[in-house]
């Protein structure tokens, strides 16, 4: 794990810390103060994180599951409201975990919660938290999020996110629309520290009329039946429906080799996009203003095609990120931001795709895939670009069937090519560098009748395989609907 390990000490020597791809729930993620404090820079992650943080990712179906009980798209309500009226599918309450060690010092993780509550016939109340850690970003959040039906198909939310520095509160709304009981269209505004002039103890404050913004727009849906017999879509957690009244807290439901048949699939779509317009911080302490303006855009989804023999799974993550600065003199504060010429500039582009066709073969199911890293910096007119390739493949063992819970092993071959090219005046160690690794996976899931699953994770080096290095680490996924 030598560069894993190393990415810390480099990360605090050459810049900011950006945020990772396939964000948790990219509506809420905005400006964070120490973003002004560093430019981001290149960051020599080197092959061996890239598959690290592919390998804990949660599998792509568990996030049709997670919309499902969240939102209540393709439950049948097709309404705000009625999430929360109950548990189990569609109740608005669940939870995900997951866990995995990326160095001797740390853990790549990853988890979110929900809970939901109907209040009246048209008033519901949702709080929604969730952390994303790792060696390229640490940020947690939470929003109470308030919910009011206008019509069976519109709905207006504000939310907000309350610190212990009134300085950091954040406040938020937006506008839902449910075309379908399959479907949810969501528009959102939201403001960041929005009251950091008038409640800041330090000096830095925004300059009127470029305090932070961010405009969302979101579009999930949940697409229906799915792969017969492919692993993960029409069985597993998807299959985990409530045999018992909605009422029932953890109904169970008894396993069969045709719960294959009978359940819905995790077929979804689920997309939004980003624009957070040009901030400006001023920062007397140290005479600079700080800009910063950011796009995003990410698409999830699985989709069985090949008369449903097939289940094609894409992960998509693109964004764009512009910071200047501009330095005063001290003795003239009084000159405005505009007027000022450009003291140092950066820029940050990635492009992020992961994709993989679920198919059986004889009693085995297999997922071949393919993932690409793209990370573009300037700094000024010095330039750095990586690459990542990733290419994969897993075989999914025959499923165990008992009386309360589904069992099953899982055997992947990870293979990594990473290159990077900079120039000398960036200062990485490597200005042009290329790097290969391969690594054995093996992983080991048992789905539970009361609406949960574990998932367990084991890494191996296989280009040490005979020697004591060959353990790579180890980890834990987990999801529940309550």
């Amino acid at each position: 794990m030598g560069a894993a390990s190393g990415l810390v000490a480099f990360a605090l020597l050459w810049g900011g810390m950006p945020a990772q791809a396939f964000q948790l729930e990219g509506e809420w993620y905005s400006f964070e103060p120490g973003e002004a404090l560093a430019f981001d820079t290149p960051q020599k992650l080197g092959s061996e994180y890239s598959s690290d943080y592919l390998t804990y990712l949660k599998p792509l179906k568990w996030q049709g599951v997670w919309l499902r009980n969240a939102t209540g798209i393709g439950t049948g309500t097709g309404t705000d409201t009625d999430i929360g009226n109950g548990t189990g599918t569609g109740s608005g309450n669940a939870y995900e975990l997951s866990v995995g060690s990326v160095s001797s010092y740390e853990f790549q993780l990853d988890q979110r919660l929900q809970v939901a509550r109907a209040l009246t016939d048209n008033l519901g109340v949702r709080l929604t938290w969730y952390e994303d850690r790792n060696l390229e970003q640490n940020f947690s959040g939470y929003w109470l999020t308030l919910s009011y039906r206008l019509t069976p198909r519109f709905s207006v939310l504000g939310f907000g996110q309350l610190e212990h520095e009134k300085k950091e509160n954040d406040v938020g709304m937006a506008i839902e629309f449910r075309p379908s009981a399959a479907a949810v269209v969501r528009v959102s505004r939201v403001f960041p520290d929005f009251d950091l002039n008038q409640r800041n103890r330090a000096a830095d404050r925004w300059v009127k009329g470029h305090h932070p913004t961010v405009y969302s727009l979101r579009y999930s849906q949940w697409l229906g039946q799915g792969a017969a017999g492919v692993i993960g879509g029409n069985s597993g957690i998807n299959a985990l429906e409530s045999s018992g009244p909605k009422g029932s807290l953890g109904a169970k439901t008894n396993f069969s080799a045709s719960s294959r048949d009978s359940a819905s699939s995790a077929d979804f779509i689920d997309s939004w996009i980003r624009w957070e317009p040009e901030l400006i911080s001023q920062q007397p302490t140290v005479s600079q203003y700080y800009t910063h303006s950011r796009w995003a855009a990410q698409s999830l989804g699985v989709m069985s095609w090949g008369s449903a023999r097939h289940s094609l799974e894409w992960r998509f993550f693109v964004d764009h990120k512009i910071e200047k600065q501009k330095n005063y003199d001290a003795s003239n504060r009084s000159r405005s931001h505009g007027s000022l010429g450009v003291s140092d500039s950066g820029s940050r582009r990635r492009v992020f795709l992961t994709l993989a066709d679920e198919f059986l073969v004889g009693a085995l199911a297999v997922r071949p895939g393919i993932n690409v890293f793209l990370r573009d910096y300037t700094r000024k007119l010095v330039k750095a670009h990586t690459v990542d390739l990733l290419p994969n493949f897993w075989v999914m063992l025959p499923e165990i069937y008992k009386k309360d819970l589904i069992s099953q092993w899982a055997i992947g071959i990870d293979s990594t090519w990473y290159k990077i090219k900079s120039d000398l005046d960036f200062g990485l160690p490597e200005t042009q560098a290329a790097e290969s690794e391969q690594r054995l996976n093996i992983r080991y899931d048992v789905k539970f009748s009361r609406q949960s699953q574990l998932g367990l994770l084991f890494t191996f080096d296989l280009d040490r395989l005979a020697t004591s290095e060959a353990w790579e680490g180890g980890g834990g996924q987990f999801s529940m609907v309550f």
